[in-house]
C-alpha cells in the first residue's frame, strides 16, 4: 500500500524534538506482543504481569485486562514498553526488574503472593475445546503449538493464574478446574497495517493478525500458518465492513467473518495492494491494474494493462474512484479512466497515499500534497521544499488544520495554518520512532511500528 520516500515539504522549517518528563502530558498509549509471561505478581485489584512485551495489569474484579497507559507511575517510561525480567514484593513496593534497569512502585494493600514454584505435575485442568493441557503444565492446540507454562500464582481467594510462552495468561478459578484463556495483546509486534470501524482495531503484521472487539474488550489472534484459507500474515491493505474484513495480499483477496472467525480465499490469485469499498462494489489496486470485486467477494473484472503502473492506494470520493500509483494519480467514473495532474507537477511523481477527511481529498506524492476539495473545488496545494532531516515517510493523515507523517524518526507533526512543527518521539510515549502506518479513529491516531502500536488522542 505504501512506497517509501524521504518527502520535501513545506518551506525551510526546523523539526525539533519536544521532550516532556511524563508522557502522560500527550496521553499516549501503546499495545504490544504479551503473551510471552515471565514473572507474576499480586496486589490488592490487580495480577501483575511481567512478559516480554512490559508489564501489564490484570484486573480481578472487573475480569479484564487494563490498557498499559492507566497503569503504575507512567512517568517512568523505562518500564512501559521493556521486557519484564522479574516481578516481586517487598513491603509496600512492587520491584520491576527490567532489561533498562530495577523499577520500584508503590502497591496498595499488596499479598505476600509472587509467583509460586509451579508443581512438577499439574493436576488434571480442563482446558477450552481444542486445547490439551498435559500433566508437566504444558498446553497444547490443534495445530500442534506449545506453550509450557513458565511462572505460578495463586492469588489471595485461592484462584490459581498460570502464565505461559506464547499463550499469555492462564486461570482456574478457587476449588474449580476449568482452565480459561485470558488473551490480551498483539499476534506479534510487528504492525505494518491498522484498520478500524465503529466496532473492532485490526492489527496486522508479519506474525499474525489481531482484531479487538472494543465494546467486550475481545481479543482474538490469528495466524496464517493455522489457517489454510489465509494466504499470508502480510497485509497490503485492510477494510472493515460490518463484522466481514477485506485483506489485500500478494495471493489475493481474502476474507474474515469475525463472528464465526472463519477466513476465504478469492479468486483469482492476483497481488493486490490496497481496497476501496464504493456502491457496494469493492475496488483493489493491484500492481500492473484494478481488480473488481463484490461485497461478498465475488470476483467481477480484472482491469489490466501492461503499461499501467502500480497502484499504491485507492479511495472512493466524489462517486469518483481514485488511483494513487507510482506514475501519478488516477480517477474512474462513468466517463472511463483519467489521468488527474496539476499544472505545478506535483502530482508528477510516485503517489503513495490518497486519504479522505471530512469534505476533502488529499494525495500525497513525492513532490508535496495535494488536496482536493469536494464537489469541484480548486486544489491547494502544498508544495514540497524541506527534506525531514533524513527520515523516510511512510504514510501520513490529515486531521484538521494538521497533517501527521509516519516516519522513520518518529511522528511529524505540522499546523498547516500556525506552520509550527514538532516531532512526536520515544520521549513522549511512543512504543517506537519507525513509524509504519497512520490510522485514524475518530478523536485517537494509531501508529503502527515494529514494536506494536501507540495510540495518540486528539484532544487538543
Amino acid at each position: 500500500m505504501k512506497a517509501l520516500f524521504s518527502i520535501l515539504l513545506f518551506g525551510v522549517l526546523s523539526l525539533p524534538s519536544v521532550a516532556t518528563s511524563d508522557w502522560t502530558a500527550t496521553g499516549i498509549i501503546s499495545v504490544s506482543d504479551y503473551r510471552f509471561v515471565t514473572s507474576l505478581a499480586e496486589g490488592s485489584r490487580f495480577i501483575y504481569v511481567g512478559t516480554t512485551g512490559g508489564l501489564v495489569r490484570y484486573d480481578k474484579v472487573d475480569e479484564r485486562f487494563l490498557f498499559p497507559y492507566d497503569y503504575l507511575d507512567v512517568a517512568v517510561g523505562g518500564i512501559i514498553n521493556s521486557p519484564v525480567k522479574e516481578l516481586y514484593v517487598s513491603g509496600n513496593r512492587l520491584k520491576v526488574e527490567t532489561s533498562t534497569g530495577t523499577y520500584s512502585f508503590p502497591v496498595s494493600s499488596p499479598f505476600d503472593s509472587t509467583s509460586d514454584d509451579c508443581p512438577e505435575s499439574f493436576p488434571g485442568y480442563i482446558p477450552p475445546t481444542g486445547y490439551f493441557f498435559r500433566p508437566d503444565g504444558v498446553l497444547s492446540d490443534m495445530h500442534l503449538h506449545e506453550y509450557p507454562v513458565t511462572a505460578c500464582l495463586t492469588d489471595f481467594v485461592g484462584n490459581k493464574f498460570l502464565g505461559t510462552w506464547g499463550k499469555g495468561l492462564l486461570r482456574v478459578r478457587s476449588g474449580g478446574n476449568l482452565l480459561d484463556i485470558l488473551p490480551f495483546g498483539l499476534a506479534s509486534p510487528v504492525v505494518d497495517n491498522i484498520c478500524v470501524s465503529d466496532d473492532y482495531v485490526l492489527f496486522a503484521g508479519n506474525g499474525g493478525i489481531t482484531v479487538w472487539e472494543k465494546e467486550r474488550d475481545a481479543w482474538d489472534i490469528f495466524r496464517a500458518e493455522d489457517i489454510p484459507s489465509f494466504p499470508a500474515d502480510r497485509v497490503e491493505d485492510a477494510l472493515i465492513a460490518g463484522d466481514t474484513v477485506f485483506f489485500a495480499t500478494e495471493f489475493g483477496l481474502a476474507l474474515l467473518d469475525i463472528r464465526r472467525g472463519r477466513f476465504k480465499a478469492c479468486r483469482p490469485t492476483v497481488a493486490l495492494t490496497s481496497l476501496a469499498l464504493g456502491k457496494d462494489t469493492l475496488w483493489a489496486g493491484t500492481t500492473d491494474g484494478i481488480a473488481v470485486y463484490s461485497s461478498g467477494g465475488v470476483s467481477l473484472d480484472l482491469l489490466r494493462r501492461a503499461d499501467f503502473p502500480r497502484v499504491n492506494d485507492v479511495a472512493y470520493f466524489d462517486s469518483t474512484l481514485w488511483f494513487a500509483t507510482d506514475y501519478g494519480v488516477f480517477t474512474w467514473n462513468d466517463s472511463g479512466f483519467l489521468q488527474y495532474t496539476k499544472d505545478d507537477g506535483t502530482l508528477d511523481a510516485p503517489v503513495i497515499s490518497a486519504k479522505v477527511s471530512a469534505d476533502t481529498l488529499f494525495l500525497l506524492s513525492r513532490k508535496g500534497i495535494v488536496a482536493v476539495p469536494s464537489f469541484a473545488g480548486e486544489p491547494t496545494i502544498f508544495p514540497g521544499v524541506l527534506v525531514f532531516s533524513g527520515r523516510k515517510i511512510r504514510d501520513f493523515e490529515p486531521v484538521d488544520r494538521f497533517f501527521f507523517f509516519a516516519t522513520s524518526g518518529g511522528v511529524a507533526l505540522y499546523d498547516r495554518k500556525g506552520f509550527d512543527t514538532k516531532m512526536l518521539t520515544t520521549e513522549e510515549g511512543l512504543i517506537s520512532n519507525d513509524v509504519e502506518v497512520i490510522t485514524r479513529e475518530g478523536r485517537y491516531l494509531w501508529f503502527g511500528t515494529p514494536k506494536g502500536a501507540s495510540r495518540f488522542p486528539l484532544d487538543w
